[in-house]
């Protein structure tokens, strides 16, 4: 059969080809390496591109049905943040979501018995984690009781990271006590390994405490947060089965122009026009639409420049194989003359390209695991806690796979 006479053709282009390559251990060792550092270095950006875009956040159910909803800015931005008034008017005067929750994030102060630290928590609506379909790793989330605006319970979802490198992973933690800001706040649960900031991927939250809790936690009262016009909470929430995006933007501009009507003060913006309310659909890893087209931008332009060094590397490798095909003349000759077609010696050739370049792939992807290795455990001097999950991924080496494909037949 026909497809038996290839793949006995194609093994024995391989077989040939390994016999080449084994006997020109000079040439090749030259090749791989040029190759595996041209591939490793393009594959470990991409594993900085996945992990800030493309990876799903961890411990979220569903995350494609999940989008933010922005109030634009009284300056005029599109993507400003929304008062808990008209939160409660995005969850109750429209069909489109399941459910919808706000937080915004504020640094706060630990103090135990080993003296204070500062900490990045998230100030959360009390259907936080139920609007993400995230469960506790031990204990619980919040519950509707303790989490009612102006009567909210100091109680506390410690982050893995807080509850491993403070408490030691105690798993007796859940109903300690501790004090924030000064206050005392009870431990009810700690969150998922790897759960971060819903603001920004790799952002690392340490704690997450209910929004509305009497008195003052960081700078702001139940008084405050029940005007319409303290706009400092992000918004998501989840879709309904069926629903799109397109639907919900529908029903969200009416919505805005009905409270421009009801609230003109609180809803127009320094050109005198009505805010607007835009949704953006969530899924990948978190980057803010303000910045987001500048790191899209600054991502592309850093896959460019790695993909001309590849391009550099394999041009100067075929340079290499043309100097050596001329040596091969008087080979390629004879096996001419003996009947060889040309597809055939140019298959051959190719199968040894792509040798040449898979063994490349597999030197670029050990080069890219120890790059994002070192990459991840390096911690920039930053106020805030940034871990990117830099792991080569399913998605990381079929890129890896494709460029070494691509690069043996360029």
């Amino acid at each position: 059969m026909p497809w038996i006479s290839l793949l006995d053709g194609l093994r024995q282009d391989l077989r040939y080809g390994v016999r080449r390559l084994t006997k020109e251990r000079g040439f090749t060792a030259t090749a791989v390496a040029t190759l595996a550092l041209g591939i490793g270095a393009t594959t470990a950006l991409f594993s900085v591109v996945n992990a800030v875009l493309l990876r799903p956040p961890v411990g979220v159910d569903a995350p494609d049905e999940l989008v933010s909803i922005y109030t634009s800015d009284f300056s005029g931005p599109r993507f400003g943040s929304s008062s808990y008034p008209d939160i409660v008017e995005f969850r109750d005067q429209t069909d489109a979501f399941q459910d919808v929750m706000a937080f915004t994030v504020a640094p706060l102060s630990l103090t135990t018995e080993d003296g204070s630290r500062p900490l990045l928590a998230e100030i959360v609506t009390g259907n936080y984690f139920d609007v993400l379909g995230m469960t506790a790793a031990l204990g619980r989330t919040f519950v509707p009781d303790e989490t009612r605006l102006g009567q909210a319970a100091r109680v506390v979802v410690l982050s893995h990271g807080l509850w491993t490198g403070q408490f030691g992973a105690d798993p007796t933690i859940v109903d300690r006590t501790f004090r924030l800001d000064g206050q005392s706040f009870t431990v009810v649960g700690v969150a998922p390994q790897g759960v971060g900031s819903r603001l920004m991927s790799g952002v690392q939250v340490d704690v997450w405490v209910p929004l509305g809790i009497p008195g003052e936690v960081a700078g702001d009262t139940p008084e405050d947060l029940d005007r319409r016009g303290n706009r400092g909470l992000f918004v998501m929430a989840r879709l309904r089965d069926g629903v799109t995006v397109e639907q919900t933007q529908a029903q969200l501009n009416v919505l805005a122009s009905r409270l421009l009507a009801e609230y003109p003060q609180a809803w127009t913006d320094v050109r005198n026009e009505g805010r607007v309310v835009t949704v953006v659909p969530e899924g990948g890893s978190r980057v803010l639409p303000q910045v987001r087209g500048a790191v899209v931008g600054f991502m592309t332009l850093l896959m460019v420049v790695v993909g001309l060094v590849l391009l550099v590397a394999c041009s100067n490798i075929a340079n290499l194989l043309l100097a050596k095909a001329s040596k091969r003349r008087r080979e390629v000759a004879v096996r001419l003359a003996l009947g060889c077609g040309r597809g055939r010696l140019v298959r051959q050739l190719l199968t040894e390209s792509v040798l040449l370049a898979g063994l490349g792939g597999v030197g670029g992807v050990v080069l890219a695991y120890w790059v994002t290795n070192a990459l991840s455990a390096f911690q920039a001097p930053l106020p805030i806690s940034v871990t990117l999950d830099l792991g080569l991924d399913g998605r990381v080496l079929a890129f890896a796979a494709a460029l070494s494909l691509a690069s043996g037949v360029a």
